[in-house]
Protein backbone atom coordinates (compact mmCIF):
# COMPACT_ATOMS: atom_id res chain seq x y z
CA UNK A 1 0.00 0.00 0.00
CA UNK A 2 0.83 3.59 -0.62
CA UNK A 3 0.29 6.48 1.66
CA UNK A 4 0.32 9.83 0.18
CA UNK A 5 -0.07 12.79 2.44
CA UNK A 6 -1.82 16.34 0.88
CA UNK A 7 -1.38 19.75 2.12
CA UNK A 8 -2.90 22.80 0.55
CA UNK A 9 -3.54 20.83 -2.70
CA UNK A 10 0.19 20.08 -2.79
CA UNK A 11 2.18 16.22 -2.56
CA UNK A 12 3.55 16.29 1.45
CA UNK A 13 5.39 12.94 1.66
CA UNK A 14 5.01 9.50 -0.29
CA UNK A 15 5.28 6.19 1.61
CA UNK A 16 4.33 2.44 1.80
CA UNK A 17 5.53 -0.84 0.87
CA UNK A 18 6.26 -1.99 -2.71
CA UNK A 19 4.74 -5.47 -2.59
CA UNK A 20 7.53 -6.99 -5.34
CA UNK A 21 4.95 -8.16 -7.68
CA UNK A 22 2.48 -9.76 -4.89
CA UNK A 23 -0.76 -9.28 -4.53
CA UNK A 24 -2.13 -7.56 -1.43
CA UNK A 25 -4.05 -9.70 0.83
CA UNK A 26 -7.64 -8.62 2.26
CA UNK A 27 -6.37 -7.49 5.06
CA UNK A 28 -3.69 -5.15 3.78
CA UNK A 29 -6.19 -3.87 1.27
CA UNK A 30 -8.80 -2.40 4.65
CA UNK A 31 -4.97 -0.47 6.16
CA UNK A 32 -6.30 2.76 7.34
CA UNK A 33 -3.83 5.00 8.60
CA UNK A 34 -4.76 6.18 12.25
CA UNK A 35 -2.04 8.56 13.28
CA UNK A 36 -3.60 12.30 13.33
CA UNK A 37 -2.65 14.61 10.87
CA UNK A 38 -1.95 17.97 11.24
CA UNK A 39 -4.90 20.49 10.46
CA UNK A 40 -5.25 20.44 6.41
CA UNK A 41 -3.69 17.59 5.75
CA UNK A 42 -4.74 14.32 4.27
CA UNK A 43 -4.18 10.98 3.65
CA UNK A 44 -5.03 9.03 0.50
CA UNK A 45 -4.23 5.15 0.49
CA UNK A 46 -3.70 3.73 -2.88
CA UNK A 47 -4.01 -0.01 -2.57
CA UNK A 48 -4.19 -0.66 -6.36
CA UNK A 49 -1.22 -2.46 -7.59
CA UNK A 50 -1.05 -1.04 -10.88
CA UNK A 51 -1.55 3.21 -9.91
CA UNK A 52 0.75 1.94 -7.13
CA UNK A 53 3.86 1.01 -9.37
CA UNK A 54 2.99 3.88 -11.62
CA UNK A 55 3.28 6.03 -8.51
CA UNK A 56 6.71 4.54 -7.36
CA UNK A 57 7.96 5.45 -11.27
CA UNK A 58 6.84 8.50 -11.47
CA UNK A 59 7.86 9.41 -8.44
CA UNK A 60 11.76 7.73 -8.73
CA UNK A 61 11.70 9.81 -11.62
CA UNK A 62 11.14 13.27 -10.38
CA UNK A 63 7.75 13.52 -12.55
CA UNK A 64 4.92 14.81 -11.12
CA UNK A 65 1.59 13.75 -9.89
CA UNK A 66 -1.66 15.16 -10.12
CA UNK A 67 -4.69 15.39 -7.53
CA UNK A 68 -7.21 13.79 -8.80
CA UNK A 69 -10.53 15.79 -7.68
CA UNK A 70 -14.16 15.03 -7.19
CA UNK A 71 -17.46 17.39 -8.10
CA UNK A 72 -16.77 18.93 -4.25
CA UNK A 73 -12.97 19.54 -4.95
CA UNK A 74 -11.87 17.33 -2.86
CA UNK A 75 -8.92 15.20 -3.06
CA UNK A 76 -9.53 11.48 -3.67
CA UNK A 77 -7.08 9.86 -6.24
CA UNK A 78 -3.75 10.83 -7.77
CA UNK A 79 -2.68 10.63 -11.08
CA UNK A 80 0.68 9.86 -11.65
CA UNK A 81 2.26 11.76 -15.16
CA UNK A 82 4.93 9.36 -17.08
CA UNK A 83 8.59 9.82 -16.72
CA UNK A 84 10.71 11.23 -19.69
CA UNK A 85 12.67 8.56 -21.47
CA UNK A 86 16.30 8.65 -23.22
CA UNK A 87 17.41 7.02 -26.00
CA UNK A 88 21.17 6.68 -27.15
CA UNK A 89 23.31 4.41 -28.05
CA UNK A 90 25.27 2.26 -25.90
CA UNK A 91 28.82 2.69 -27.66
CA UNK A 92 30.28 5.07 -29.74
CA UNK A 93 33.72 5.66 -30.94
CA UNK A 94 35.73 8.96 -30.35
CA UNK A 95 34.59 11.80 -32.29
CA UNK A 96 31.79 9.98 -33.44
CA UNK A 97 28.14 12.01 -33.82
CA UNK A 98 26.07 10.84 -30.59
CA UNK A 99 22.02 11.92 -30.77
CA UNK A 100 20.70 11.58 -27.34
CA UNK A 101 16.45 11.24 -28.02
CA UNK A 102 14.22 12.42 -25.03
CA UNK A 103 10.66 11.05 -25.53
CA UNK A 104 7.64 12.29 -23.42
CA UNK A 105 4.01 10.62 -23.45
CA UNK A 106 2.06 11.92 -26.11
CA UNK A 107 -0.43 14.39 -23.89
CA UNK A 108 2.95 16.06 -22.67
CA UNK A 109 2.23 19.80 -21.44
CA UNK A 110 6.35 19.88 -21.60
CA UNK A 111 7.49 22.35 -24.55
CA UNK A 112 11.66 22.02 -23.70
CA UNK A 113 13.63 19.15 -22.84
CA UNK A 114 17.28 19.99 -21.12
CA UNK A 115 20.21 17.49 -21.47
CA UNK A 116 23.41 17.47 -19.74
CA UNK A 117 26.22 15.67 -19.77
CA UNK A 118 27.36 14.89 -16.00
CA UNK A 119 28.44 18.33 -14.55
CA UNK A 120 28.10 19.85 -17.94
CA UNK A 121 26.53 22.82 -19.66
CA UNK A 122 22.69 22.26 -19.40
CA UNK A 123 21.04 22.79 -22.95
CA UNK A 124 17.45 23.33 -23.49
CA UNK A 125 15.80 21.69 -26.58
CA UNK A 126 12.20 22.50 -27.79
CA UNK A 127 9.93 19.00 -27.89
CA UNK A 128 8.26 18.79 -31.29
CA UNK A 129 5.96 16.10 -31.65
CA UNK A 130 6.94 14.48 -27.85
CA UNK A 131 10.20 14.30 -28.70
CA UNK A 132 13.79 16.32 -28.32
CA UNK A 133 17.34 15.58 -29.02
CA UNK A 134 20.64 16.69 -28.79
CA UNK A 135 23.83 15.81 -30.19
CA UNK A 136 26.93 14.94 -29.48
CA UNK A 137 30.66 14.24 -30.03
CA UNK A 138 33.01 12.97 -27.30
CA UNK A 139 36.70 13.55 -28.08
CA UNK A 140 37.95 11.44 -25.43
CA UNK A 141 37.58 7.72 -24.31
CA UNK A 142 35.11 7.27 -21.48
CA UNK A 143 31.79 6.43 -19.65
CA UNK A 144 29.56 9.45 -19.77
CA UNK A 145 26.11 9.63 -18.08
CA UNK A 146 23.63 12.04 -19.84
CA UNK A 147 20.52 13.55 -18.21
CA UNK A 148 17.42 14.42 -19.96
CA UNK A 149 14.62 16.63 -17.78
CA UNK A 150 11.80 17.97 -17.99
CA UNK A 151 8.99 20.60 -16.14
CA UNK A 152 6.64 17.59 -15.73
CA UNK A 153 8.06 14.27 -16.37
CA UNK A 154 11.19 14.11 -14.34
CA UNK A 155 14.70 13.31 -15.46
CA UNK A 156 16.11 9.63 -16.63
CA UNK A 157 19.66 8.81 -17.22
CA UNK A 158 21.64 6.64 -19.52
CA UNK A 159 25.64 6.06 -20.13
CA UNK A 160 27.53 5.95 -23.31
CA UNK A 161 30.66 4.00 -23.27
CA UNK A 162 33.46 5.77 -26.12
CA UNK A 163 35.63 3.35 -27.00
Amino acid sequence: MVLIVVCAGQIQSISGARPDGKELSDAEKTVIPIEPLPAGHLTIAIKDEALMDAVWASYDAGAKIELVKDNEDQVVSVNPLLPIEIHVPREVRVDEIVEAKAVLPGDTQDTQVTFQVEDGQAIAEDVQDGQASHAYVFVSLGTYRIQVSSANHGRAVAEVVVQ
